[in-house]
């Protein structure tokens, strides 16, 4: 009928007035997405210049208007959170996790062929000091046993801040249970640290917590030869008070005795000779302690050593 043509023809009408063109549309979205993807390229370049450079107030600023910025990486495949705990900034660490960053994110330096390596954002606040970066990281689930790796250094992060002599953060560390003795390769190396930097109170907290006061290396040397080897009278003195084996043998068969005779060590020797060492034991070629004091001219050593009943 007439009027159902008429109605007909008013629906083709509306259709036609309210209905944009298929290559308009992809126009404007090719538009759209054009200017999102160059937008985005230049605000990256914009953020990896920034982290270049060091520049932190830029770096914040961006991650404030962009916060999607937290998924960048420079050239080396430094990522944000990995820059924000490198330069102690816990704001920025906050921001990448507040965004879902991973906490224990590795980054392998850029080196090929270290894909199962790495260094986490702990690693990084722990090896340049930053006690409020660290402890924003173990409050948010870092694992404090990962292990620091790019090369074949390979450590603990308690080791790490072990070297740095930083009380704080080793008692930081503790607290979120790092495991003192972390790996067969590294079970000695936190409290081997301590003992032959002179870093007695660090020492003590490890062994409060479970290092083995007569652990070996992997050249069988306890930590007592290696404080005597590096002349660190307090700590040569805190091991014997704590209870180390003043008569361990290493893998040349030689005591901590034998090692001060080696050095000429006396401030050792006689800490050693006051809690019994043997002065008749023979290392592996033979050698009494006697021996080695007089064949490396340490006449006062070998002195010492006679009045305590040594003979060759």
């Amino acid at each position: 009928s007439a009027s159902t043509e008429r109605r007909n023809k008013d629906m083709r009408m509306r259709q036609r007035k309210f209905t944009v063109p298929i290559s308009i549309v992809l126009f404007l979205g090719a538009t759209f997405v054009g200017t999102y993807f160059v937008r985005k390229r230049i605000l990256e370049r914009h953020m990896i210049a920034a982290m270049e450079m060091g520049d932190e107030a830029t770096v914040v600023s961006l991650l404030n208007t962009w916060p999607s910025g937290v998924h960048v990486r420079d050239s080396s495949g430094m990522s944000v959170l990995h820059w924000g705990a490198y330069h102690g900034s816990p704001e920025i660490v906050e921001g990448c996790l507040a965004e879902g960053i991973e906490v224990n994110l590795l980054w392998h330096g850029g080196l090929p062929g270290h894909e199962s390596y790495g260094v986490t954002p702990l690693h990084l606040a722990v090896i340049y000091g930053h006690t409020e970066v660290v402890r924003v990281l173990i409050k948010h689930g870092a694992d404090v046993n990962i292990w620091y790796a790019l090369d074949s250094l390979a450590c603990s992060a308690l080791t790490l801040a072990v070297e740095r002599g930083d009380k704080t953060i080793v008692q930081l560390l503790i607290a979120g249970g790092v495991h003192v003795e972390t790996h067969p390769e590294d079970a000695y190396r936190p409290l081997r640290t301590a003992v032959t930097r002179g870093a007695v109170e660090i020492a003590e907290m490890l062994l409060q917590h479970g290092a083995g006061v007569d652990r070996s290396g992997c050249n069988g040397d306890t930590v007592l030869h290696d404080a005597v080897s590096w002349r660190q009278e307090r700590s040569v003195e805190f091991l014997l008070e704590a209870g180390a084996n003043v008569d361990a043998k290493g893998s040349d068969g030689g005591t901590p005795l034998h090692t001060a005779a080696f050095f000429g060590h006396l401030p050792s020797a006689k800490l050693l000779l006051a809690h019994g060492a043997k002065v008749t034991t023979r290392d592996k070629n033979g050698k009494t302690p006697l021996m080695l004091a007089e064949e490396n001219g340490h006449k006062e050593l070998a002195d010492l050593l006679r009045k305590h009943g040594a003979e060759r």
